[in-house]
């Protein structure tokens, strides 16, 4: 059985990595248009992600961060 500390990180892990994974996607514009298929989809429907990139970029940031630190460290055993 699992510490409810380490459930909760599996759970941050998995949703920073689906968040990354989403976000990713915008961009690319499989809903409509992005920075790589065609269309306006993206500045259609999350004019405020590219209004203020600052922002957008910040929690792409925090989201690799959060991935990265749950996913890459180890968790010493309990005694």
């Amino acid at each position: 059985s699992a510490s409810t500390f380490a459930t909760l990180r599996k759970g941050l892990a998995a949703g920073s990595l689906a968040h990354l994974l989403v976000v990713a996607l915008k961009l690319v514009g499989v809903d409509g248009g992005g920075l790589l298929l065609p269309g306006r989809g993206l500045w259609t429907f999350y004019a405020n992600f590219v209004a203020v990139p600052f922002t957008a970029g910040a929690s792409v940031a925090m989201h690799a961060l959060a991935a990265f630190a749950t996913t890459c460290s180890e968790v010493g055993e309990e005694k």
